[in-house]
């Protein structure tokens, strides 16, 4: 019988796999999707209407791509904080993670390692609430 888990560890695990699903969204769209077209949506917001005409000029994959980056960043922000984020937060960890017009393959390279980092340290925290079974879901032992 295992010890159950602390909300500490549920919380880095729920968020971990939020980003780690995230980010296995965003490795499977690479090459697929604009990251200016993403980028332009993320500068739309709070103008009136930009946003919709930004959404309907995206692609499926800039669109699933878009909602992948916003997954993870809220994920890993929602669990170094705890608070809600802002946009210049989110504008910020945005650029840390993901492609950027005009990065180069080695940037791009080194945003995918600093998302699997990120990745690797929430589920680290999540201890034993972070044991996948045979088919990679993760159960725990309550």
């Amino acid at each position: 019988c295992a010890l159950p888990i602390s909300e500490a560890q549920s919380n880095a695990n729920l968020f971990g796999t939020r980003a780690n699903k995230a980010n296995q969204a965003l490795n499977s769209l690479e090459g697929q999707y604009s990251p200016a077209k993403v980028q332009l949506q993320n500068f739309t917001g709070g103008v009136p209407g930009a946003s919709y005409i930004a959404n309907k000029l995206m692609s499926d994959k800039d669109q699933q791509a878009a909602q992948a980056q916003m997954d993870f960043v809220t994920a890993i922000l929602r669990k170094e904080s705890g608070a809600s984020i802002s946009a210049s937060e989110f504008e910020n960890a945005r650029r840390q993670y993901f492609p950027q017009p005009g990065d180069s393959p080695a940037v791009i390279a080194q945003k995918a390692k600093n998302r699997q980092t990120a990745i690797n340290g929430i589920m680290s925290a999540a201890g034993s609430a972070n044991k996948p079974n045979a088919s990679g879901k993760v159960e725990v032992d309550y």
